[in-house]
């Protein structure tokens, strides 16, 4: 909103300045209108870089040229229409900047988050899960700043060192998706705890069947995003 108010005053500076200078006509000395100039390009130069950025001065440059060197010419409302033209061009453009900047921030703050499913002592993906695993993959494609992360799960059956092994081939059975359907592996980071995370009570199978798992967060790239595994 702050940056459409600019804009506005900014084109709004320039018409102000187009037309004093319409009303004093040729009555105005060289010296006069040297000055007027002058006054023009610092004005719009000033609300241009309140804008900010590269367009915001970029928008003052272009208002305060078009306005101080036309004031005085025949065609100066010809001109002005032109400057006009471009200012609300430039103000499109920097609205889908600020709405393409906003989906972004939307996708880091809402991430993508779920799960696969395993059989006992299993570390092949289903049919279904396989489907799921393709469709991030797809996600992933289309979506170059984002990258994934994996987090393997076994049920507290079994020793400590078989379920961590078994954990992390669950991962490893995603990653393999995953690669196949395109996706770098530096774009992938996981671990694996094995039954750490667990919270079946025991003999409770139904909780057990939650346990065999892979969490899967579809997350927005970072500076060390590098693959990695404990």
């Amino acid at each position: 909103m702050k940056t459409k108010q600019l804009i506005s005053a900014a084109t709004f500076s320039a018409l102000l300045i187009v037309s004093n200078s319409a009303f004093a006509g040729e009555t105005k000395t060289q010296k006069q209108r040297d000055n007027d100039k002058a006054a023009a390009t610092l004005s719009t130069m000033v609300i241009g870089g309140l804008v900010g950025g590269p367009v915001g001065a970029f928008i003052g440059a272009v208002t305060g040229s078009l306005a101080a060197e036309h004031a005085d010419t025949k065609h100066q409302q010809q001109e002005l229409t032109i400057a006009m033209n471009e200012v609300e061009e430039m103000k499109a453009q920097l609205e889908k900047d600020q709405q393409r900047a906003s989906a972004m921030e939307q996708k880091a703050a809402e991430k993508l988050e779920f799960q696969v499913l395993f059989t006992t002592g299993s570390d092949e993906l289903s049919q279904t899960d396989l489907k799921r695993v393709n469709s991030v993959a797809r996600y992933l494609n289309t979506n170059p700043e984002l990258k994934v992360n994996l987090e393997g799960h076994a049920d507290p059956r079994g020793t400590d060192e078989y379920n961590y092994v078994l954990s992390e081939e669950r991962v490893k059975s995603v990653i393999k998706a995953l690669e196949e359907k395109g996706i770098d592996r530096s774009r992938v980071t996981y671990s694996a705890y094995g039954s750490d995370l667990s919270t079946a009570y025991q003999g409770d199978l139904e909780a057990y069947a939650l346990d065999r798992r892979v969490k899967i967060d579809v997350v927005m790239k970072t500076d060390n995003s590098v693959a990695s595994s404990h």
